[in-house]
């Protein structure tokens, strides 16, 4: 028997996904940054955007993706990527 996950399911999770690591990976690369700055800290605000850019991606990504034909890992890729540049967009128009 083959355990298939539905495709729907899987651009659920690769647009999520891609959501989160485009607002966290600037994060890390700024703490990266400042490890020497003992003063640096993590702010409100980066989480104040990661949830305002969360929900507006959410409501213009999520009914907007078309689901392609393929297979899963392409699918996946898709989903990723076209979150990542719409959530890139939103967080340069919110900032």
């Amino acid at each position: 028997m083959e355990f298939a996950i539905p495709i729907e399911i899987i651009a659920f999770l690769a647009i999520t996904l891609g959501v989160i690591c485009r607002t966290y990976f600037p994060y890390l690369k700024k703490l990266d940054e400042n490890r020497q700055n003992e003063d640096f800290v993590f702010e409100l605000r980066y989480v104040v955007t990661m949830i305002v850019s969360g929900i507006v991606t959410a409501i213009f990504v999520y009914p907007t993706f078309i689901i392609p034909e393929g297979s899963q890992f392409q699918v996946f890729i898709a989903g990723f990527v076209f979150a990542w540049g719409a959530n890139d967009a939103i967080n340069y128009l919110i900032n």
